[in-house]
């Protein structure tokens, strides 16, 4: 069963010659701990662990872990359970700020080094509402923008998402 993106989450292209398999680092479950990054089995989106429990070892020998799962590209909240060997796969997720230059529609054109370039946001958000807001004020506005890899069924093809996840007013 896969989840949907939320609007503002878009996939993108990789970088000229990134291998996205780099992006997905194995972990075990019994190295799991409040605030990493895993992904979610089920969904193949990546998330942060909270409520991490582990219960004691059964007559096969091993620990098994439950945890929350949530996921920032859906919204979603899930609740998985490992035994500790489980291999799982960690996302190396990104963050960054961009200052917005303009705002079309469902699009902030940004400026990454030194090309420009859109980025998909939900005009209608809370956090879409107070950015454009903002940005009609004439205010400075600095968006965050989270990245991470997406094991995208059916085939677990590794995808990069984007989504803006706050903002700032930059200081003149």
């Amino acid at each position: 069963m896969a989840h949907t993106l939320l609007p503002e989450a878009m996939e993108m292209p990789p970088k000229a010659g990134e291998d996205l398999s780099s992006r997905l680092v194995p972990c075990q479950a019994h190295d799991l701990k409040n605030g990493n990054w895993i992904i979610d089995d089920k969904t193949g989106l990546p998330g942060t662990v909270s409520d991490v429990k582990m219960s004691k070892t059964g007559k096969h020998g091993h620990a098994k872990f439950t945890y929350k799962c949530h996921m920032p590209f859906s919204g979603k909240v899930s609740t998985l359970m490992h035994p500790g060997g489980d291999h799982l796969l960690k996302p190396i997720t990104e963050k960054f700020e961009y200052e917005i230059m303009d705002i079309q529609e469902s699009e902030l054109s940004v400026l990454d080094g030194e090309e420009e370039r859109a980025i998909i946001f939900n005009p209608k958000s809370e956090l879409g509402i107070k950015i454009k807001a903002a940005f009609d004020e004439g205010k400075v506005v600095v968006v965050n923008v989270l990245v991470g890899p997406y094991k995208k069924p059916p085939n677990d093809d590794t995808v990069l998402v984007e989504m803006p996840t706050s903002f700032k007013i930059a200081e003149d």
